[in-house]
């Protein structure tokens, strides 16, 4: 599980608490969102955008690796 700077400079979350607050958004549910903070929305798509980043930063590092170790370039 990873934690992420938010770039406001607010508290880290983990991943689990970014998706936790994206779920609580969709539901239209604050009383059990981990973002405590002013502009919670704003705060919880910047962190999502965050993790699809590194999501996709670490697909993309574990497929060039995988295709090193198999000799395809």
């Amino acid at each position: 599980m990873s934690s992420v700077s938010l770039i406001d400079g607010h508290m880290d979350h983990t991943d689990d608490e970014i998706i936790k607050a994206l779920e609580c958004c969709i539901n239209d549910n604050c009383n059990d969102c981990p973002e405590t903070f002013g502009n919670c929305e704003l705060t919880a798509r910047r962190n999502a955008l965050d993790l699809l980043k590194r999501q996709r930063a670490t697909i993309e590092r574990l497929q060039k690796k995988l295709n090193h170790s198999i000799g395809v370039d």
